[in-house]
């Protein structure tokens, strides 16, 4: 006897199967969670029946800021400059740069010709990085590895053309999570300088690779408390986060984050305080992340800005007290489209709501 299934019938057994998956997925996760928290000594307070019963809802504030920010987190009010190709503009907060032009926009643009020219970022970093701001002060560029696609070699170069001659160190750290290092020759590359260029202009730059698992080379700077990240987290987990990053980052006056923003299966949006954290974190906070990631699940967190995952970084960026700037970037294939400056977390608010109305 055969059995027929209407379409009807095909697509509703499809849905099931993949709720099922994703149940079953959840359930496991949680129950290595539970196990890996009990090793570690620490208590997840999450529940089996709430996750998976209250799935949902756990994902209706992914897009809204959070409203119970930590003491000396900064969001959205420290937008300097932009350019953009989209069609709407970002509004600048009450306490951002002022100028001729605050958020500029070059809509008029043919689709042809949308990418944003050298002579704009030029113009973007000159108004960012006014060269009697850096005068004998310690500069750190962090960048991402090579697995980022991003012009980031036209940012290095202008702002080293901006700033170079007047700092008194101007050094690049490649945030590496914990991928491998990246060579001499390999940085190069994602700077987008020869060798010849190494030696003749760029020779007193610095290069420095990230090392996640050295603890020689890491500084701990504090702990997220337990009471904290149950806030932070919607709940899913009330336990201490130890915030470790690159003891270098402290040897500098300036960080500068260079770097795309992108969709992300772990944070939402990449980019931001995120080439911190994880970028050049310890191993404490860095197995935290992708577990709390893996935890929400990648259908709700992908796409979405205001995740626990990026409440998580944004609590840690605030706990470096370095001065920060930061360059988000809008990148179709490997070309620059749209370029915002500020905090990490002004700009990367910014670069992400382009991206989210995209």
């Amino acid at each position: 006897m055969r059995c027929r299934i209407r379409a009807s019938d095909g697509m509703w057994l499809v849905n099931w199967f993949a709720v099922e998956r994703r149940r079953h997925l959840i359930a496991r996760l949680l129950d290595e969670s539970m196990q890996l928290s009990n090793i570690l000594g620490k208590s997840v307070v999450t529940s089996k029946n709430k996750l998976r019963g209250d799935a949902d809802s756990a994902s209706s504030d992914l897009k809204s800021p959070p409203s119970d920010l930590a003491p000396g987190f900064d969001v959205g009010d420290n937008l300097q400059f932009a350019i953009c190709n989209s069609q709407f503009s970002i509004p600048a907060g009450p306490n951002a740069a002022t100028g001729p032009e605050v958020v500029r926009s070059i809509n008029s643009v043919g689709p042809q010709t949308r990418l944003v020219s050298t002579a704009q970022v030029a113009d973007v970093v000159a108004r960012s990085c006014p060269p009697e701001n850096y005068r004998s002060k310690r500069v750190l560029l962090i960048v991402p590895d090579g697995t980022r696609t991003a012009p980031v070699g036209l940012l290095f170069q202008a702002l080293h053309r901006q700033i170079g001659a007047v700092t008194k160190a101007f050094d690049v750290m490649i945030a590496l999570g914990t991928h491998q290092p990246m060579t001499e020759e390999a940085i190069c590359g994602r700077l987008e300088i020869s060798q010849a260029q190494r030696k003749k202009t760029y020779g007193k730059v610095r290069f420095l690779n990230h090392a996640w698992n050295d603890p020689a080379a890491l500084k701990n700077i504090g702990t997220i408390p337990a009471k904290e990240i149950k806030a932070l987290t919607g709940g899913l987990f009330a336990m201490d986060v130890p915030v470790e990053i690159n003891a270098k980052v402290f040897d500098y006056d300036q960080i500068i984050i260079i770097g795309p923003v992108f969709p992300h299966e772990v944070v939402g949006f990449s980019g931001g305080n995120k080439y911190l954290f994880p970028g050049v974190a310890g191993p404490d906070i860095l197995n935290f992340f992708h577990w709390l990631g893996a935890v929400v699940t990648n259908p709700m967190i992908i796409g979405n800005k205001w995740t626990p995952v990026r409440r998580v970084v944004d609590r840690a960026g605030a706990m470096v007290k370095v001065d920060k700037l930061c360059f988000c970037m809008v990148v179709e294939g490997k070309n620059l489209a749209g370029l915002f400056a500020g905090t990490p977390e002004a700009a990367w608010d910014a670069r992400s709501e382009c991206a989210s109305k995209a």
